[in-house]
């Protein structure tokens, strides 16, 4: 995840609590899914500034982006509903009109990632 923020076009931080073992199948589906998210924020919101959360733990992997971009955004985009089907996650949006917007990726841990 770090490396999404150094390579981001648009001014990213990166912050996590837990990680993932690069041999657990969820690792790579949720490293494309934030890719994704990033993607579209670059791409979409106007945003200056990209916060991603990584946030670890025995049983869910949660992945917080928030950008300062122009908000509004209604419903998850269908590129990044098809990454996150992959692993049987989910994906939430939050955007107020010229508050940004916030975008939560949840996975449970397991067998394919699924719950």
């Amino acid at each position: 995840m770090r490396s999404l923020a150094v390579i981001s076009p648009t001014s990213a931080s990166f912050t996590g609590d837990g990680d993932l073992p690069a041999d657990d199948p969820l690792a790579v589906g949720v490293y494309l899914a934030a890719g994704e998210a990033l993607t579209n924020a670059v791409k979409h919101s106007g945003a200056t500034e990209i916060t991603i959360v990584l946030d670890v733990d025995a049983d869910t992997v949660r992945i917080v982006l928030r950008d300062n971009g122009i908000g509004d955004l209604r419903q998850v985009p269908p590129s990044l509903s098809s990454r996150v089907d992959t692993f049987r996650g989910s994906a939430q949006v939050h955007g107020l009109v010229g508050q940004g917007t916030t975008v939560t990726i949840t996975a449970g841990r397991g067998i394919g990632g699924g719950r």
